[in-house]
């Protein structure tokens, strides 16, 4: 982090440093900037996050109740931070059978509150991650039903 520091003027960071610029991690850090009697002051604080994850789908799920790959739902890595997601699975004839706005929503292999038949079903997954909202993932794949 760089302070703007003219010539003759003195910096002080929370750090304890007085140089014009500091390495910084994640935390808050202030800055004091003493030019005669005109002082200035700012205050930063670094988050860091994880910004280059990806999420992952099973490629088949067995809705029958033994606790065991029950459901199809996304698979993201711990501490990933997942915005606007959507989550979409159509049958064969392009019927929406699913949807979700929740990262953590899961399928339970039903239709209409019926069980869907088994075979194969598209979905389409889309979502961003980090907090700048300009990394949108799309994901589409195909997931089987098996009964």
């Amino acid at each position: 982090m760089n302070a703007n520091v003219p010539y003759g003027a003195a910096a002080v960071w929370s750090t304890g440093s007085n140089a014009k610029s500091i390495t910084a991690d994640t935390g808050s850090y202030w800055v004091t900037v003493t030019d005669g009697k005109c002082i200035g002051s700012d205050t930063i604080n670094i988050h860091t996050q994880m910004c280059n994850c990806t999420g992952n789908a099973p490629n088949a799920f067995t809705p029958n109740g033994d606790g065991k790959n029950d459901f199809f739902h996304m698979i993201f890595e711990a501490g990933c931070p997942v915005n606007e997601y959507s989550c979409k699975v159509y049958n064969r004839w392009g019927n929406l059978v699913f949807s979700s706005a929740d990262p953590q929503g899961q399928w339970d292999g039903n239709y209409h509150g019926v069980k869907a038949d088994a075979g194969a079903y598209m979905y389409e997954v889309q979502f961003i991650v980090g907090t700048d909202r300009q990394d949108i993932r799309r994901i589409k794949g195909d997931v089987v039903l098996i009964r």
